[in-house]
């Protein structure tokens, strides 16, 4: 009497003439009973199991390609916004990331983040300032203050505020400030003049 059996779990099963081969599916492939040949893990998924039963979605801020058989967590300073893989991009200047994250984060205004794989936030330091998403703060310029480290501000006529400070000054005796036009500038009254 002749039994036809199920390609086991987890095999391959191929027949050459008469000569029938079980072959243990690879790392990263499974088969269910019955079928006969092995098939690869998805991306997106881990598969721990010889069968599909042990295949298990990535879950967000983890990935898998074709093939593997665990989810490996998106790296710091990358955000992984799908889990087969696809579209892991680099983090922006001015954004980071900390590992298993599916998005970059803009630095807030006010601070600088000098590292894109780390949550390291530095407020700017006094006379510079931040509109945000910077690595670096950028120095006050010239005749401009920056008081709460987020903006600029120029000073009115009659004032000065030299470069990197956030300091508003008196225009000094026998000297003009003037601010409300296209160039400001600082410099001593014309002879005949006076301030």
């Amino acid at each position: 009497m002749t039994h036809c059996f199920a390609c086991p779990i987890g095999m391959s099963c191929t027949k050459t003439g008469s000569t029938l081969t079980l072959k243990a599916c690879p790392l990263g492939s499974y088969s269910n009973e019955g079928v006969s040949t092995c098939t690869t893990c998805p991306a997106g998924y881990s598969c721990h199991t010889h069968d599909s039963s042990g295949n298990v979605k990535c879950e967000d801020g983890f990935y898998s390609l074709a093939g593997e058989i665990n989810c490996k967590p998106c790296p710091a300073g990358f955000k992984c916004p799908n889990t087969d893989g696809t579209s892991i991009t680099e983090c922006a200047n001015g954004q980071f990331s900390p590992i298993a994250s599916t998005t970059c984060y803009d630095c807030p205004a006010g601070f600088y983040c000098p590292y894109k794989h780390s949550a390291y936030i530095e407020q700017c330091p006094p006379g510079t300032y931040s509109i945000g998403n910077q690595q670096i703060c950028t120095e006050c310029p010239e005749f401009y203050i920056c008081p709460h480290r987020d903006s600029i501000s120029l000073v009115p006529d009659g004032y000065f505020s030299p470069k990197g400070t956030s300091v508003e000054l008196r225009c000094r005796s026998g000297w003009e400030c003037k601010t409300s036009g296209a160039t400001p500038y600082a410099r001593p009254c014309e002879p005949g003049y006076y301030s």
